[in-house]
């Protein structure tokens, strides 16, 4: 389930950028200020990477992701409902933030919840779907844009972030319970 998430942010980076140009002209955003849209994104998420070990330490993996991947969701809910620059650059932020926790998470469970044995064969599924996942992003960031509308690069992150929570609540009630 934290795979989901993980692949969620990663993707969500390339399928945002193929489609610029058409974000651009439904916002009437100045071609100067476009970078922004990806350059917020990623330096919230870079800014949120170093400070996981804090964040896991003071929250838990299991809190610490559950609240990210529910962040990561509104934010993206957010981005799609934005009708302005403004409005999207801050989504973005909070967007990259959350996204940015995703990523480390996941592989420090690999080695938190996993036992030894299986250690290498977790990294390695984890490791694939980061790196499918910007693979696939600007076939489906421009498959998106052209089928269906611009919003729709950021609703693809609802049903995930949504299918996400039950599982990892689940998994957390019957580690704590049982």
């Amino acid at each position: 389930m934290m795979c989901i998430g993980m692949f969620m942010a990663v993707l969500d980076v390339q399928v945002v950028a193929t489609s610029l140009p058409t974000i651009q002209a439904a916002l009437k955003i100045a071609p100067d200020q476009m970078s922004w849209i990806q350059t917020a994104y990623l330096i919230s998420e870079i800014i949120s990477i170093p400070l996981m070990g804090f964040l896991t330490r003071t929250f838990t993996l299991r809190v610490l992701f559950v609240s990210a991947v529910s962040m990561f969701t509104v934010a993206s809910i957010g981005c799609a409902a934005s009708e302005s620059f403004a409005s999207l650059i801050a989504f973005r932020v909070v967007q990259g933030f959350f996204g940015g926790t995703l990523i480390p998470a996941v592989f420090a469970a690999v080695f938190l919840l996993f036992p030894s044995r299986l250690h290498s064969s977790a990294t390695v599924v984890a490791g694939i779907l980061a790196v499918l996942a910007p693979t696939l992003g600007p076939v489906v960031g421009g498959w998106i844009t052209s089928a269906y509308a611009w919003q729709w690069l950021f609703l693809i992150n609802v049903m995930p972030g949504f299918l996400t929570l039950p599982g990892i609540a689940i998994n957390f009630i019957n580690s704590y319970f049982f």
